[in-house]
């Protein structure tokens, strides 16, 4: 490490919370301006060529939330879920670079992995497509979603923004069951609640937002608290002073109104 690194570091380890919090939004804004201009396949597009998520292994790095640390508890739910309910098909929105996505697929489903970064899916199918494993480039706000039992959509919607949900909630019908999963404080008193934020690589929380699917303007019914894991790598996320958890709500489209 040189040593304008090393200064860097150490002002910003130790400058107040409410400076660390202010840096840290203002760089989100000034990229939530840009993204406004974009579409959604630009932004993410970037975001990996980029790699804003991280410097991992392989051409595309969806970024720590699917190292195996803490993307395994939530795999071995998931599993779970699908032989307790006997489920034979599952598509993965936001699938990402698939390490999340190949442990739930070992247990034999049919898998469609659906992300809208189109060099990314080419390399998911390259790599990785079988006889029931398959992968389309798709917008979930915009575009028809595969069929299938079982939806997953984990850490997606906390880098899209309200409109682009409500879209793509309008569209679950068709499964029977959908397994929502994203991050949210322990501790909510200073955050607000489903806050709208332009699609982009920075989650809610750096807005002191987060989501609740049940409140408005999503409303969604049918839906309940069923696995939760602390996630590592939101310990960086400690200067905004509280922890989190990784929390899974199961839906069930059909029974809604």
């Amino acid at each position: 490490m040189n040593m304008a690194v090393s200064i860097k570091n150490q002002i910003r380890d130790f400058a107040p919370l409410f400076l660390r919090r202010s840096i840290r939004r203002l760089k989100a804004d000034i990229r939530d301006r840009r993204n406004r201009r974009l579409t959604a396949k630009e932004v993410f597009t970037r975001i990996y060529r980029e790699k804003m998520w991280g410097n991992g292994a392989g051409t595309f790095y969806s970024g720590p939330g699917s190292d195996a640390e803490a993307a395994q508890p939530y795999a071995d739910f998931v599993t779970s879920f699908i032989a307790k309910h006997n489920i034979r098909s599952v598509v993965d929105l936001g699938c990402g670079d698939f390490r999340v996505g190949r442990m739930i697929a070992s247990c034999g489903v049919d898998y469609t992995g659906v992300d809208v970064v189109e060099a990314l899916i080419e390399e998911n199918n390259r790599c990785h497509a079988n006889e029931t494993i398959n992968f389309q480039c798709l917008d979930i706000a915009h575009d028809p979603l595969p069929n299938a039992e079982l939806c997953l959509i984990r850490e997606v919607f906390q880098h899209i923004s309200n409109a682009q949900i409500s879209a793509t909630l309008s569209k679950l019908r068709q499964y029977d069951y959908v397994l929502f999963t994203d991050i949210q404080p322990e501790v909510t008193s200073d955050y607000k609640i489903n806050k709208d934020k332009p699609h982009g690589a920075s989650s809610r929380i750096l807005q002191t937002s987060f989501l609740r699917l049940e409140a408005p303007p999503f409303n969604v019914g049918n839906i309940a608290l069923v696995f939760e894991t602390a996630p590592p790598y939101f310990k960086s996320y400690a200067p905004y002073g509280s922890s989190f958890k990784l929390r899974t709500f199961l839906i069930r489209p059909a029974a809604n109104p």
